[in-house]
């Protein structure tokens, strides 16, 4: 049932099973219905996505302990919580041509070259901030960029080509400003610039904010499920259903292309989308010079 996870995937399932049966039951074992009772009372504790991890986890858990049984009675049991959602914090999911310019000259105001660093990364490239420190130049116009969350199964190591010279050049330097620099450090600045530049707001764009609007815009532009999901570092083209579909597919989303064969991104990424998005969006010719 689990045999195709990675260890690091069923250690942190295993991790979380343990922490809901400590809560509950302390150190004796329980019985499948004293488990399915406390989980489904637990239900409007979480996110429907939430309480999806914890009951695979215990269910994984309950599998790698031999007993089936348990593992798929646990996995057979249901959300009694469906029409209630906890609500999720409001975040911005979008940066205008206009915000990153009137950040960028925040930046420029303020000599804070980390933040203005950051920003034309995280404008161009849309990488996670953990991503951010450790980009490589691979040549003059691609990047490497070594995913995170790879221990969640999801993150991806992908080479980015940016089409246009000059905008390739400012990133060459964007990424010697922020090489090895801490991932809070980056976040904390691009925060504080966020601030000083709309201090009236009170949802403010963020590193998070560039990279919803770049999967948006690549969607928008009708690049496909499979190219939008390694130009984004994901490994599923499931994953893709996170970002917006915007109508204007225009900025950085079209300065940038993968730099592999087509057959290597295909080779990465898993086709698990219901939709067939491919079918209805055209293919980007990736750059692999």
């Amino acid at each position: 049932m689990y045999e195709n996870l990675k260890p690091a995937t069923v250690e942190k399932r295993l991790k979380m099973a343990r922490t809901f049966h400590i809560k509950h039951f302390g150190s004796r074992e329980p019985s499948v219905d004293e488990i399915q009772y406390f989980l489904q009372q637990d239900a409007p504790l979480y996110r429907q996505s939430s309480w999806r991890n914890i009951r695979g986890a215990l269910a994984t858990y309950w599998w790698s302990k031999g007993d089936i049984s348990v593992s798929q009675k646990i996995k057979l049991t249901s959300n009694p919580d469906t029409h209630i959602r906890k609500a999720k914090k409001d975040r911005c999911k979008n940066v205008t041509h206009d915000e990153f310019e009137a950040m960028l000259a925040t930046s420029y105001r303020l000599r804070n070259w980390t933040a203005a660093s950051a920003l034309f990364i995280a404008r161009y490239f849309g990488c996670r901030p953990a991503e951010m420190n450790n980009i490589q130049q691979v040549d003059k116009q691609r990047f490497l960029i070594t995913g995170a969350k790879k221990r969640d199964d999801r993150g991806l190591d992908r080479i980015i080509y940016i089409d246009d010279p000059e905008i390739a050049k400012s990133m060459e330097s964007a990424i010697e400003s922020v090489q090895d620099v801490p991932t809070r450090i980056l976040q904390s600045a691009i925060g504080y610039v966020s601030e000083k530049t709309f201090p009236r707001r009170k949802i403010r764009p963020t590193i998070y904010s560039f990279r919803h609007g770049l999967g948006g815009a690549l969607k928008a532009a009708g690049v496909s499920r499979e190219f939008v999901a390694y130009l984004m570092g994901h490994q599923s083209t499931a994953s893709v259903d996170v970002y917006g579909d915007r109508r204007s597919g225009k900025g950085s989303a079209l300065f940038i292309l993968p730099g592999v064969e087509v057959e290597e991104i295909l080779s990465l990424v898993r086709v698990k989308h219901t939709v067939p998005y491919s079918q209805r969006a055209r293919s980007v010719a990736p750059r692999n010079s």
